[in-house]
């Protein structure tokens, strides 16, 4: 028998995510150029008035406790075996959209039809959790130990530094690279099956049968693969698909999750969808300004609704952006349904910026590119005051031109984030902290805790990498990755380049199809930002299935993934809700407090 074998998942995983082939768009039934959108006649004054503000000084940033969905007893329970920390199992499973709660104890936490163990097993250990996984459970072990070997089937290990893996394509998870930051790893040269493998064809992530369950052992540990979002930019000399370690490695919590009886998670998108494809465009220029309408007018026809990112540098600065013809228009986009959010006043110095006071008001506060004078606290507090008395309307999104890469200067900028108000910031690069999928930033010098402000990163920017519209390839695989992975495709194109733009976003819609969640990044990130302190439990029963969020305060829509296939789904003594993905996924209504669904399974 070849002990180095590939474990055949077809009946232990579920069935593959359909993928849709963007190289089959047709591209020439758009045209290059756009129709223009007249503007309404503007009766703001040549210099906006924008009054004092926003008032009285931020409050210190508060620290929340580390952000998870919670599960009940047919969730994920996880295990801290000798005072090990279950912080990156926290997030590994929460960003998956698995519900877990910590166990009070090993006995307690085998209850539960999939654990996830951090630290090392005792010998004494082992008979017990062997029963527990032959009887069906999924134990999924993060930290190498001679009993883990044992359970998992594994010997011959290799200690090495290494910085990348390779999935191996079964059940739903594809071949993949994962990059990570170097460090310390195990790779096992004998095995009974893998879902990774490295370089030397050792298994780095050893996967065994053992009775109706399975037993996952981790040469890397969990806080290397989710880990990267505090630990800056990875390898530069991979290709782009490599940097989403967090986004597979979520895909792969969700699929072993569903491996159980009663693996119910959410999904990554509303409505039922596989995906999101996320809209952003930056008004950073008077160019942009006066192409909005064009850009829009695209969007509108389609359904769709954007967020514009405005700079709302003003006269005070001596190169002003925000001018009575900027002011018409952002009213006009936010009367036209638009989003509108914050981009700052004078935010090209962010990465050199000073902190601030936190006191920063308009009109004292007036930076500019040539003159300086930028700093954290004042492109926060004053870009949010200035952009809602010209947009007439309050957001709670910042979104800057230029992205920063993770370093303790994002840390800070997120600090003046949270204290002015937000709840969302797009200011980094997926490629620079491993992936696509949001989350919220670990508090600086608070073990264990976070900062309230989502972080959403841009998988494509047009500012970094050439025209758009010569960029379909790049764009084709962050659709396909976001249709796999289900990490949304957060999309950044900027209306000064014209045809450009209107091109590459005529062709964009077209390929994101009937299966993606397309929209603005504010509402995107309330969606995402929803499940943190959410609480899911799923109760099986004879013929039908009682599904129960709980939350405290009110929910945007969510999506219901399932181990099964449902037909039919409907509120308890309510509306029948829509199933998609074939009746794996469920989209539910928003709501406060308690949802009940009801799911009956097909064929019951």
């Amino acid at each position: 028998m070849d002990e180095r074998r590939t474990l055949a998942f077809p009946a232990l995983i579920i069935a593959a995510v359909a993928l849709t082939a963007a190289a089959a768009l047709v591209v020439s039934r758009f045209p290059t150029a756009t129709r223009s959108v007249e503007r309404p006649a503007t009766v703001a004054p040549a210099a906006p008035e924008i009054g004092y503000g926003p008032g009285p000084a931020d409050a210190p940033v508060l620290r929340v406790a580390l952000g998870q969905l919670a599960g009940g007893p047919t969730g994920a329970a996880l295990v801290s075996a000798a005072g090990a920390d279950v912080t990156a199992a926290i997030t590994w499973l929460t960003s998956a959209g698995v519900p877990s709660s910590v166990a009070a104890s090993a006995g307690d936490a085998l209850t539960h039809p999939f654990v996830a163990w951090t630290g090392p097993i005792a010998q004494t250990q082992r008979a017990q959790l062997a029963r527990y996984v032959e009887a069906g459970g999924v134990l999924v072990i993060d930290g190498s130990s001679p009993v883990a070997e044992s359970l998992a089937g594994v010997d011959a290990p290799v200690a090495a530094r290494r910085d990348r893996l390779t999935l191996l394509e079964g059940g739903g998870v594809p071949a993949a690279t994962i990059a990570f930051e170097a460090g310390d790893t195990i790779g096992w040269t004998k095995d009974g099956g893998a879902l990774a493998r490295f370089v030397d064809g050792s298994a780095a992530i050893a996967v065994r049968r053992i009775g109706t369950g399975v037993v996952v052992l981790l040469g890397v540990r969990l806080e290397q693969l989710v880990g990267v979002t505090a630990a800056g930019a990875a390898p530069t000399d991979l290709l782009p698909e490599a940097f989403r370690s967090r986004d597979l490695a979520a895909l792969v919590a969700r699929t072993l999750y569903g491996l159980t009886p009663t693996g119910v998670s959410l999904g990554s998108a509303p409505d039922g969808l596989a995906a999101a494809l996320v809209l952003l465009h930056p008004l950073a220029s008077a160019d942009a300004y006066a192409a909005a309408a064009d850009v829009a007018a695209i969007e509108r026809d389609r359904g769709v609704r954007a967020t514009f990112a405005a700079v709302t540098r003003t006269a005070a600065s001596g190169d002003a952006i925000l001018d009575a013809d900027a002011v018409a228009t952002l009213r006009a986009l936010r009367a036209d349904g638009f989003d509108v959010a914050a981009g700052g006043i004078a935010p090209e110095a962010l990465a050199t910026a000073t902190a601030g006071s936190g006191s920063e008001a308009h009109p004292g506060y007036a930076p500019s590119a040539a003159r300086g004078g930028t700093t954290l606290t004042g492109e926060a507090r004053v870009g949010r005051h200035v952009v809602g008395v010209a947009a007439q309307a309050e957001t709670t999104l910042f979104s800057p031109p230029l992205l920063l890469a993770a370093s303790e200067q994002l840390d800070l900028l997120d600090g003046a984030l949270a204290a002015a108000g937000y709840t969302a910031g797009v200011t980094v690069a997926a490629a620079a902290v491993g992936g696509s999928l949001p989350y919220r930033p670990a508090a600086v010098g608070a073990v264990g805790g976070e900062v309230p402000v989502l972080r959403v990163p841009v998988g494509f920017d047009d500012a970094a990498g050439g025209r758009a519209d010569l960029r379909a390839v790049e764009l084709d695989g962050l659709l396909l990755h976001a249709r796999t992975s289900g990490a949304p495709a957060v999309v950044r194109l900027d209306p000064a380049a014209g045809t450009t733009t209107t091109f590459a976003l005529q062709r964009l819609l077209a390929a994101a199809g009937t299966d993606l969640w397309v929209g603005d990044a504010s509402t995107y990130g309330a969606f995402y930002a929803a499940r943190y302190g959410l609480r899911l439990e799923a109760e099986p029963g004879e013929q039908s299935w009682i599904v129960r969020l709980t939350a405290d305060g009110a929910v945007p829509p969510q999506t219901l993934q399932l181990p099964f296939v449902a037909a039919s789904a409907r509120v308890r003594g309510g509306d029948a809700l829509v199933l998609q993905g074939d009746g794996r996924r469920v989209a539910l209504p928003a709501f406060e407090q308690t949802l009940e669904v009801d799911i009956t399974a097909l064929g019951s």
